[in-house]
């Protein structure tokens, strides 16, 4: 399992957002009652049950009425989300999100 880490309330998505990361992400998702901030400025690489449980957690968060924000999306965040079809937007709540 990859492990996630925290700084300052930021949780910090590791180089790798695949289904190892996914199993980490979901228990952090449903043990969490607070807004959520995600930093993606070091992913290099997103993989379908990665988005799929990044997309579950912003409808999660969104149904409690809590924020979920990505800041500092690398090139390779970006990337994937767009070769997957899926804009930054589907996994943020608030303004501009779908």
């Amino acid at each position: 399992m990859t492990a996630l880490t925290e700084s300052d309330g930021v949780i910090v998505l590791p180089e790798r957002v695949d289904i190892s990361a996914a199993d980490a992400l979901r228990d952090l998702v449903l043990a969490d009652t607070r807004d959520l901030t995600f930093d993606a400025g070091t992913v290099a690489l997103v993989t379908t049950p990665g988005l799929q449980v990044m997309m579950a957690a912003r409808d999660h968060q969104k149904a409690r009425n809590k924020t979920m924000r990505i800041v500092a999306p690398s090139t390779g965040f970006c990337a994937c989300l767009q070769t997957l079809g899926v804009p930054i937007e589907r996994l943020q709540t608030g303004e501009g999100s779908a």
